[in-house]
């Protein structure tokens, strides 16, 4: 984009609309442009006020012609006032290649508002823990930041009575705190994708992506899946999958 021109707009590439349960919003996103579309800033504002909001980078990976379902958790019920806005992309493989950073383009209020709408049938729910092994020079506030929780609600999920750490030894993050707004990564699969390759771009174990998904022992994903990537420096993921 060169100095000078328009304020680049969303609906230069790509079209997008959302559905809301109580908590949890699902983005339909289409690449419209002649890009790879590689990952979406979301900002779903709070009674239409901007400074108060959710704000999601949902991982899409997708190609020219391509839609996508992506979900991601929210930290509020959700109300009719509530408003959705992209604040930007990221681009790859052509001329506009990059971060391109629009004002706030919005897309309308929530689609529907539903109490106990049901999660699509191929994102696992959201329930378990995640493990993480503390490393030299860990805080409780840097743990916490990293998965996008309180240091309070760490040291609670852990019975910690003290900030006190000891190298080595593990926490465990629940699942549901990530779940009102912490750092799961929400990947839709691409043509072409395989499961070690999405380990390998994230930096995170194979074992892990299977665990929090239900995988099993399968490493076989489907054009257009969800998965959820845990955050960097999770060791371990245990849940039950039904």
């Amino acid at each position: 984009m060169g100095f000078g021109l328009a304020q680049p707009k969303a609906a230069d590439y790509l079209r997008a609309s959302a559905e809301v349960d109580t908590a949890m919003a699902t983005f339909y996103i289409e690449n419209i442009s002649d890009c790879l579309l590689e990952s979406v800033q979301v900002r779903i504002a709070h009674n239409s006020v901007y400074f108060t909001s959710d704000e999601r980078s949902l991982y899409v990976a997708l190609e020219p012609g391509q839609t996508g379902t992506f979900v991601t958790q929210l930290s509020q019920v959700v109300n009719a006032d509530w408003q959705w806005a992209l604040d930007s992309v990221t681009l790859a493989d052509c001329s506009d290649a990059g971060v391109v950073t629009f004002e706030h383009y919005d897309f309308g209020k929530p689609a529907s508002v539903e109490a106990g709408a049901a999660v699509p049938n191929n994102v696992a729910p959201v329930t378990g823990r995640l493990v993480y092994t503390i490393q030299k020079g860990d805080t409780v506030f840097i743990i916490a930041e990293k998965y996008g929780i309180t240091a309070r609600e760490l040291m609670d999920a852990n019975g910690l009575a003290s900030e006190a750490l000891i190298f080595g030894h593990t926490l465990t993050i629940p699942l549901s705190l990530l779940g009102d707004g912490g750092t799961l990564r929400n990947y839709v699969v691409a043509q072409g994708d395989t499961l070690f390759q999405i380990s390998q771009r994230f930096g995170i174990g194979l074992e892990l992506i299977q665990k929090l998904n239900c995988l099993g022992d399968e490493s076989l994903v489907k054009l257009g899946q969800s998965l959820q990537i845990p955050p960097d420096g999770t060791t371990d993921v245990v849940r039950t999958c039904f």
